[in-house]
């Protein structure tokens, strides 16, 4: 593809920006475990915050060494998809794809090294039935995820 680099990071910039912004809004709105009804029965708001992983994976795990091991995971893990980008990336759904995780990876990456933790606040819920709470940065990586997988089949297919 022409021109990947400027929409890479284009992208990259638009999803960080976004999941910085709605941190900043829900840390300046919200309180600490508290929840603000959007749709009845199936999506709220509800500001917590993560110390693990994606979807709260090893949330209660408060050891020094824990933190900076998922920090650090999570920068060679950007350092890697950015190598795998400069290497092979072709098409406009791969280049949308890793640019969709990259921006989510670098806010997250972000709050880890400032703040010791992740900002959580969507809630997906039914009846007894939650999601774990997560945020715009894994929204993009996982939707980025699907994508890269989707194109990865797609392509061979194709050939």
């Amino acid at each position: 593809m022409k021109n990947r680099f400027p929409l890479f990071f284009l992208i990259t910039g638009a999803v960080f920006l976004f999941d910085r912004l709605s941190k900043w809004w829900i840390d300046g709105h919200m309180q600490l475990n508290t929840g603000r009804e959007v749709v009845s029965g199936f999506f709220r708001l509800f500001k917590t915050y993560n110390r693990g992983m994606v979807f709260g994976f090893l949330h209660h795990q408060s050891r020094p060494w824990i933190m900076a091991t998922i920090t650090t995971l999570s920068l060679v893990a950007l350092a890697l998809l950015l190598y795998l980008f400069l290497r092979s990336t072709k098409t406009l759904a791969t280049v949308t794809a890793m640019a969709f995780v990259a921006g989510g990876a670098a806010g997250n990456i972000l709050d880890r090294i400032l703040y010791g933790h992740v900002v959580d606040f969507i809630e997906l819920y039914f009846r007894s039935y939650s999601w774990p709470v997560f945020n715009i940065a894994d929204t993009f990586i996982t939707l980025g995820t699907l994508l890269l997988v989707y194109s990865e089949f797609r392509g061979k297919n194709a050939s």
